[in-house]
């Protein structure tokens, strides 16, 4: 679990401390623009702010990981026709300060002009805890840098031939899932989960996929960074 249950902002402030940036731990920037659609194995390949958040954003992205069990983050993008894919793996300098603003530098991106086409609802990124590879469910909500603090996630799912998915928090609220539009080959749901009551500490979701009411399984997510 994320050992991170305290953050000093609320709701639309900007912590007073000065963000700092996160640094590429990799030794090449992982990327793939390729035809041969890639399709990802994970259920939830994105945790986003809900606010728009399009091909452009990757740019300006950023988290809030309160206190931290690992300095590691792994930042995953994929495009909702699988074209792109990255996955490389960040660290958060010792000298972050619980409360500070993290940004994710995609500078080292080759492919920002390609990204810039992807409207919102066709990207899906995702900053996990700990090394990429790992099976993890603890991750940060991803939102704009500047933007104010997510009142409200948006996950974006695989549903892995689901026909329905519903999602449900730790405050007994709930919902559906819905279908993304478009051209979809990486993820094909979204689920919009009001965030505010989530303020000042960690929340978890869980997700269940069906089959004409038949489930598949269940998944657990603890998410820090939003409210």
């Amino acid at each position: 679990m994320i050992g991170m249950a305290v953050l000093t902002a609320t709701l639309g402030m900007q912590v007073s401390a000065k963000p700092i940036e996160a640094e590429f731990a990799g030794t090449s920037f992982l990327e793939t623009v390729s035809n041969d659609v890639v399709v990802s194995g994970a259920v939830v390949v994105g945790i986003v702010d809900a606010a728009p958040l399009d091909g452009k954003a990757v740019s300006t992205l950023a988290i809030s990981p309160g206190a931290l069990s690992s300095r590691l983050v792994c930042l995953s993008v994929i495009s909702s026709d699988g074209v792109y894919s990255a996955s490389n793996q960040f660290e958060i300098p010792r000298s972050y300060i619980e409360g500070q603003v993290v940004t994710l530098p995609y500078k080292y991106s080759q492919h920002l002009p390609r990204l810039a086409e992807y409207a919102d609802t066709e990207v899906a990124v995702k900053a996990s805890a700990g090394l990429c590879g790992a099976q993890t469910t603890d991750a940060y909500v991803v939102y704009r840098y500047g933007a104010p603090r997510p009142a409200k996630i948006r996950l974006y799912v695989n549903s892995i031939n689901a026909t329905d998915i519903y999602w449900a928090d730790g405050n007994q609220a709930g919902g559906d899932c819905q279908r993304v539009k478009g051209r979809n080959t990486s993820f094909d749901f979204s689920c919009d989960i009001d965030w505010s009551t989530h303020a000042g500490k960690v929340g978890q979701v869980f997700l269940e996929r069906e089959v004409y009411g038949r489930s598949l399984g269940k998944v657990t997510l603890t998410i820090a960074g939003g409210g």
